[in-house]
């Protein structure tokens, strides 16, 4: 039985994080499996995920192979069988559409040459240019339907519920993807014959603008019904576990991609997210990761989870440990820095894409015959660096699994998702108005919103969940403050919502555009009106404006506005303070800051400038740290919590950390290495009679039965401090008298070397420097004995 419960997966009643690799079946030979399935198992992996390609399955048509007969390589119920056999939990992904580097997006070749009819049209009537099919077509939903009947019949007896390691059915595979990419959308005379009655019950102008917002509902709606339809053929056929849809939306610039287009796909997919029993889950590839880029991560996870719906997990089916080329190169710190990143924003499942290099045979690649995609098990088997990174955070996560399914991320504020200002995916830009309208919206919520305001977020460790905005009215008290990234383009609907929100006690960030404008072009200033944004002017380019008392402030745009009498002036131009750009205004319950100054974040000072708007609505960060390089996050629970701390810099860095005004980590500095992170537990209950207060250094093992031993990893080069507090009972007598040698016989770590403070029942460790990455043993016991303490590579 799987299902989901405060944002964890429960597979037979046991909270579960899911930790996965993928590794394909059908590019590798059987006498394979074995040894890729033993390697995933020895670096800590729970799960194993796989396309099932259709046109692998049935190259000739009505000749459907999942067992092996025609080729040992279509032997999908061994692969399962095995996976089962090495302990595995298994997603099994077999479309219709798997993309994974296949040709035709893995569509049988005979379907697309001798059913053309099922091909989705341009809008002058040819064949779609990657001649995806219109997905409702009933030609080719009668071959799906065939193709899940046979696939079901080796899938559904190995379905958790059966005894077997099948927990997730994922229904096809990046959905509207391929009209993204082309910017052409279904124009099968089919699709546009639901479309006329599906337009004709709208009551909008007559304007190529308007047809846009009716297009992209329409695909939302018609995508979710696909969802539908490949789900009641799934369960028609025994499928009885949760169905995954995934996300697709990052773009690749060179050494990094970014997600910056991200909520394309997850606007697209908004519909097929409520459909009941589906999971959400994204596919992240962020290239390089870094400085200049580690925000999309949180935003992409942050906007996820709000779309999703509310009990389900925050996951990624397809997680980047590699890439299809071997340029840019994947580093190991990269593969340990967006994992990192993800989990401490809350994520309690992903899967590795690739995890296992493969080949491709009988011509189905679409890139040719090799597929190593730089995956930490080499084709050949070999291991590359990042398995080693994985199979660390293997370790790390099988010892906090529990917690990370009960610990949610603490958030200071929240942001809201407004998915109209991502249905970009088809736009025609030969109209003037849709070019314009549309060419705003795009250009400013990559600028000012995503690398602008989110960003600075981010970069301040003013840590946020998200909503959408468009879901239901927002509840104050589960989001008592909200920051709207907005243009001047908003439907009614949403400004009234946002309207009420303000009534009700909610304290808002609008900007740094006001709406003035439903969606349609037509105008609407219910929110404007509301908190008596008129504006007077406004100026483009390069600009400095004096904002929350800072002066000089760089920024791209800003607006004037006539400042409301009872209004608090927040910003204004180097004209003087009569050129207001943003204010404070109380209204009914709550207050909103109207913010006219639109920012990239190009200048590290601008941090303080978010921080002082934040601490106008009340926000102030729950975590701080002495180094502001360093990103800082809190997921906690009722053992305790557990601070993630990321350097995404290529420098090595030490920072202290605060709550409020108080030190934690006992006042000492936490080292982290260029690129690396730490996951570290605070006030962490190991048992009734053990604490952990705090430790500077990670925890790779936690077992008590007699005596409670614990495993702690300490860098080369780097110290460490762990904090006990013990009851009556349990002691941590004379160290200095135990020795150990290290598991290479390279030397011995003396308890001698080890300094050890009392404070009552608090016992701080001090672990000393080592030449080499150390991994210490303490063994904490429950008489009046010594405590043996070792150390090892």
């Amino acid at each position: 039985m799987v299902t989901y419960e405060n944002k964890h997966f429960v597979i037979n009643g046991e909270k579960t994080f899911l930790y996965g690799a993928e590794c394909h079946y059908f590019r590798l030979d059987p006498d394979q499996w074995e040894d890729r399935l033993k390697k995933i198992r020895d670096a800590g992996f729970n799960l194993v995920s796989t396309y099932v390609p259709w046109i692998w399955h049935e190259p000739v048509k009505g000749q459907i192979d999942v067992e092996g007969r025609t080729h040992p390589r279509r032997n999908l119920r061994k692969f399962l069988d095995l996976c089962k056999e090495y302990g595995f939990y298994s997603v099994v992904r077999p479309g219709p559409y798997v993309m994974s580097e296949l040709k035709n997006e893995g569509i049988p070749d005979w379907l697309l040459d001798h059913y053309p009819e099922v091909i989705a049209r341009t809008p002058s009537g040819e064949l779609h240019p990657t001649r995806v099919v219109s997905y409702l077509h009933p030609v080719y939903l009668g071959f799906v339907e065939k193709w899940y009947q046979e696939v079901s019949k080796v899938i559904q007896p190995r379905l958790i519920t059966n005894g077997g390691p099948v927990i997730m059915f994922q229904l096809d595979n990046e959905i509207g993807m391929l009209h993204w990419v082309t910017n052409t959308g279904d124009n099968h005379p089919d699709t546009l014959t639901r479309f006329a009655a599906f337009e004709s019950t709208k009551n909008r102008p007559s304007t190529e603008l308007a047809r846009h917002w009716s297009r992209a509902e329409f695909a939302r709606q018609e995508f979710a019904q696909y969802v539908r339809v490949l789900g009641k053929m799934a369960r028609s056929n025994g499928i009885d576990v949760p169905f995954i849809v995934n996300v697709h939306g990052f773009k690749d610039f060179s050494v990094y991609s970014r997600g910056v287009d991200y909520p394309i796909g997850l606007s697209q997919l908004r519909d097929a997210a409520e459909v009941d029993n589906v999971v959400l889950a994204g596919d992240f590839y962020p290239g390089k990761i870094g400085y200049d880029n580690f925000h999309d991560l949180l935003l992409s996870s942050a906007f996820t989870d709000a779309l999703g719906q509310p009990q389900q997990p925050l996951f990624s089916a397809e997680f980047q440990s590699g890439r299809l080329s071997d340029r840019p190169r994947v580093s190991p710190s990269d593969v340990d820095l967006i994992t990192r990143l993800c989990v401490a924003s809350g994520m309690n499942a992903l899967n590795y894409y690739m995890y296992c290099g493969g080949d491709n045979v009988e011509g189905i690649g679409l890139f040719g015959r090799r597929h190593e995609w730089q995956a930490p098990i080499a084709s050949n088997g070999d291991l590359r660096p990042s398995y080693a990174v994985t199979s660390h955070l293997g370790q790390l996560f099988r010892t906090f699994a529990d917690t990370l399914c009960e610990a949610p991320k603490l958030v200071d504020t929240y942001i809201g998702f407004y998915t109209p200002y991502y249905a970009t995916e088809v736009v025609n830009r030969e109209d003037a108005d849709v070019r314009r309208v549309i060419g705003q919206m795009e250009a400013e919520r990559e600028s000012l919103h995503f690398d602008g305001i989110w960003r600075l977020l981010s970069a301040a460790n003013i840590t946020y969940g998200a909503l959408d905005v468009q879901k239901a009215d927002i509840d104050v008290k589960q989001y008592p403050t909200l920051w709207m990234a907005t243009t001047k383009y908003m439907d009614r609907l949403t400004q009234e919502r946002l309207v009420r929100y303000i009534d009700n006690g909610g304290q808002l960030v609008l900007g740094p555009q006001v709406p003035h404008y439903d969606l349609n072009g037509e105008p609407c200033d219910v929110l404007a009106q509301a908190v008596g944004a008129v504006e007077v002017g406004s100026k483009g380019g390069y600009q400095r404006v004096n904002i929350c008392g800072l002066d000089s402030v760089f920024c791209r745009h800003y607006t004037v506005f006539d400042k409301p009498e009872d209004a608090e002036l927040v910003a204004f131009s180097e004209r003087g303070e009569s050129e207001a750009l943003a204010y404070l205004r109380k209204r009914g319950g709550g207050q909103v800051v109207v913010l006219g100054v639109g920012m990239t974040h190009e200048y590290q000072y601008q941090l303080e400038v978010i921080r002082r708007l934040a601490k106008l609505i009340g926000i102030e960060p729950r975590l701080s740290v002495s180094d502001e390089s360093i990103c800082v996050s809190e997921r906690a629970g009722t053992n305790g919590s557990l601070i993630s701390l990321l350097n995404v810099d290529d420098i090595a860095r030490s920072t202290h950390v605060s709550q409020g005004v108080a030190d934690l980590f006992g006042g000492s500095a936490v080292s982290l290495r260029p690129r690396c992170g730490k996951l570290l537990p605070v006030q962490f209950r190991v048992a009734d009679d053990v604490m952990i207060d705090y430790s500077t250094v990670e925890l790779l093992r936690i077992e008590q039965e007699d005596t409670v031993t614990i495993d702690v990893y300490v860098p080369a080069g780097e110290t460490g401090d762990i904090s006990f507090a013990l009851g009556e009972e349990v002691f941590l007598e004379n160290p200095c008298v135990a020795a150990a040698e290290s598991t290479d016989g390279r030397g011995m770590a003396r308890m001698a070397d080890v300094e050890v403070m009392k404070q009552g029942k608090h016992h701080v460790v001090q672990i000393p420097k080592n030449a080499m990455d150390t991994l210490w043993t303490f063994h904490i016991v429950r008489q009046k004995s010594a405590v043996g303490m070792e150390a090892g590579q």
